[in-house]
Protein backbone atom coordinates (compact mmCIF):
# COMPACT_ATOMS: atom_id res chain seq x y z
CA UNK A 1 0.00 0.00 0.00
CA UNK A 2 1.39 3.40 -0.94
CA UNK A 3 0.76 6.47 1.18
CA UNK A 4 1.67 10.05 0.44
CA UNK A 5 3.71 11.91 3.04
CA UNK A 6 4.95 15.45 3.13
CA UNK A 7 8.24 14.51 4.78
CA UNK A 8 9.14 11.30 2.90
CA UNK A 9 7.17 11.52 -0.34
CA UNK A 10 5.40 8.36 -1.45
CA UNK A 11 6.05 5.50 0.97
CA UNK A 12 5.14 1.86 0.56
CA UNK A 13 3.83 0.35 3.78
CA UNK A 14 2.46 -3.06 4.59
CA UNK A 15 -1.28 -2.69 5.33
CA UNK A 16 -0.78 -5.23 8.14
CA UNK A 17 1.61 -2.80 9.88
CA UNK A 18 -0.93 0.03 10.23
CA UNK A 19 -1.46 1.02 13.85
CA UNK A 20 -4.91 1.94 15.16
CA UNK A 21 -5.34 4.68 17.76
CA UNK A 22 -9.00 4.70 18.79
CA UNK A 23 -8.54 8.01 20.63
CA UNK A 24 -5.99 9.49 18.22
CA UNK A 25 -2.85 11.26 19.42
CA UNK A 26 -2.85 14.45 21.49
CA UNK A 27 -3.54 17.32 19.11
CA UNK A 28 -4.52 14.91 16.33
CA UNK A 29 -7.53 13.17 17.86
CA UNK A 30 -9.29 12.93 14.48
CA UNK A 31 -6.49 10.81 12.99
CA UNK A 32 -6.77 7.14 13.95
CA UNK A 33 -4.37 5.28 11.62
CA UNK A 34 -0.58 5.55 11.68
CA UNK A 35 2.49 3.79 10.39
CA UNK A 36 5.97 3.83 11.87
CA UNK A 37 8.51 4.95 9.31
CA UNK A 38 12.13 4.11 9.90
CA UNK A 39 14.62 6.57 8.50
CA UNK A 40 18.33 5.70 8.49
CA UNK A 41 19.26 9.39 8.47
CA UNK A 42 17.47 10.08 11.77
CA UNK A 43 17.89 6.71 13.54
CA UNK A 44 17.18 6.15 16.48
CA UNK A 45 14.45 8.72 15.86
CA UNK A 46 11.58 7.14 13.97
CA UNK A 47 8.44 8.74 12.57
CA UNK A 48 4.80 8.15 13.42
CA UNK A 49 3.17 8.98 10.10
CA UNK A 50 -0.58 9.54 9.86
CA UNK A 51 -1.90 7.33 7.08
CA UNK A 52 -4.79 9.68 6.30
CA UNK A 53 -2.98 13.04 6.46
CA UNK A 54 0.31 13.45 4.57
CA UNK A 55 1.29 16.49 6.66
CA UNK A 56 1.27 14.73 10.06
CA UNK A 57 4.55 13.02 10.84
CA UNK A 58 5.67 12.95 14.47
CA UNK A 59 9.26 12.18 15.49
CA UNK A 60 9.27 9.41 18.09
CA UNK A 61 11.97 7.68 20.08
CA UNK A 62 12.47 5.00 22.69
CA UNK A 63 12.42 7.09 25.90
CA UNK A 64 14.93 4.81 27.63
CA UNK A 65 17.60 5.99 25.16
CA UNK A 66 17.12 9.53 26.46
CA UNK A 67 16.47 8.82 30.14
CA UNK A 68 17.61 5.38 31.27
CA UNK A 69 15.69 5.57 34.56
CA UNK A 70 12.43 6.60 32.87
CA UNK A 71 9.40 5.20 34.68
CA UNK A 72 5.97 4.50 33.26
CA UNK A 73 2.82 4.90 35.31
CA UNK A 74 0.24 2.88 33.38
CA UNK A 75 -2.90 1.37 34.86
CA UNK A 76 -4.62 -1.84 33.83
CA UNK A 77 -7.46 -0.02 32.05
CA UNK A 78 -4.97 1.76 29.78
CA UNK A 79 -3.25 -1.52 28.94
CA UNK A 80 -6.61 -3.23 28.42
CA UNK A 81 -7.56 -0.54 25.89
CA UNK A 82 -4.79 -1.83 23.59
CA UNK A 83 -5.43 -5.52 24.16
CA UNK A 84 -3.53 -6.14 27.43
CA UNK A 85 -0.12 -6.79 25.87
CA UNK A 86 2.67 -8.70 27.55
CA UNK A 87 5.99 -6.96 28.15
CA UNK A 88 7.36 -8.57 24.97
CA UNK A 89 4.47 -7.29 22.85
CA UNK A 90 4.54 -3.65 23.91
CA UNK A 91 6.46 -0.84 22.27
CA UNK A 92 6.89 2.37 24.22
CA UNK A 93 7.82 5.55 22.36
CA UNK A 94 7.57 9.24 23.11
CA UNK A 95 7.12 12.22 20.85
CA UNK A 96 10.09 14.51 20.32
CA UNK A 97 10.36 18.14 19.32
CA UNK A 98 13.11 18.68 16.76
CA UNK A 99 13.61 22.43 16.34
CA UNK A 100 15.90 24.05 13.82
CA UNK A 101 18.66 24.11 16.44
CA UNK A 102 19.06 20.40 17.18
CA UNK A 103 20.72 21.29 20.50
CA UNK A 104 17.27 22.43 21.66
CA UNK A 105 15.56 19.09 20.93
CA UNK A 106 13.28 17.74 23.64
CA UNK A 107 11.16 14.70 24.41
CA UNK A 108 7.75 14.65 26.06
CA UNK A 109 8.21 12.12 28.87
CA UNK A 110 4.80 12.80 30.38
CA UNK A 111 2.75 11.39 27.48
CA UNK A 112 4.17 8.08 26.26
CA UNK A 113 2.66 6.19 23.35
CA UNK A 114 2.02 2.52 24.05
CA UNK A 115 1.71 0.16 21.08
CA UNK A 116 0.64 -3.45 21.24
CA UNK A 117 2.74 -4.86 18.40
CA UNK A 118 0.59 -8.00 18.18
CA UNK A 119 -2.82 -6.32 17.82
CA UNK A 120 -1.40 -3.11 16.27
CA UNK A 121 -3.43 -1.01 18.71
CA UNK A 122 -1.92 2.11 20.21
CA UNK A 123 -2.76 4.66 22.82
CA UNK A 124 -1.10 7.79 24.10
CA UNK A 125 -1.44 8.23 27.82
CA UNK A 126 -0.87 11.26 30.00
CA UNK A 127 0.80 10.32 33.22
CA UNK A 128 -0.63 12.12 36.22
CA UNK A 129 2.60 12.38 38.18
CA UNK A 130 4.45 14.11 35.36
CA UNK A 131 6.64 16.96 36.45
CA UNK A 132 6.68 20.24 34.57
CA UNK A 133 10.16 19.59 33.13
CA UNK A 134 9.15 16.16 31.80
CA UNK A 135 7.02 17.72 29.05
CA UNK A 136 10.08 19.28 27.41
CA UNK A 137 12.87 17.09 28.73
CA UNK A 138 16.22 17.94 27.04
CA UNK A 139 17.24 15.20 24.59
CA UNK A 140 20.35 16.50 22.82
CA UNK A 141 23.02 15.26 25.25
CA UNK A 142 21.61 11.73 25.24
CA UNK A 143 21.30 11.74 21.44
CA UNK A 144 24.87 13.00 21.08
CA UNK A 145 26.09 10.21 23.39
CA UNK A 146 24.09 7.65 21.39
CA UNK A 147 25.59 8.81 18.08
CA UNK A 148 29.09 8.91 19.58
CA UNK A 149 28.75 5.34 20.86
CA UNK A 150 27.32 4.19 17.52
CA UNK A 151 30.21 5.86 15.70
CA UNK A 152 32.70 4.06 17.95
CA UNK A 153 30.93 0.72 17.46
CA UNK A 154 30.77 1.21 13.68
CA UNK A 155 34.46 2.16 13.59
CA UNK A 156 35.31 -1.01 15.51
CA UNK A 157 33.22 -3.11 13.13
CA UNK A 158 34.87 -1.48 10.10
CA UNK A 159 38.33 -2.18 11.53
CA UNK A 160 37.48 -5.89 11.82
CA UNK A 161 36.28 -6.12 8.20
Amino acid sequence: MNIETLRFGRVNIDPESILSFDEGILGFEQLKRYAIILCDATEPIQWLQAVDDPSVSLPIINPFLIKQDYELDVDDAELHSIGTPTVDEILVVNVMVLPERIQDSTINLSAPILINMTTRQGRQIVMEYAQKDSIRYPAFAALAAYYHEKEQTDAGTDAKD
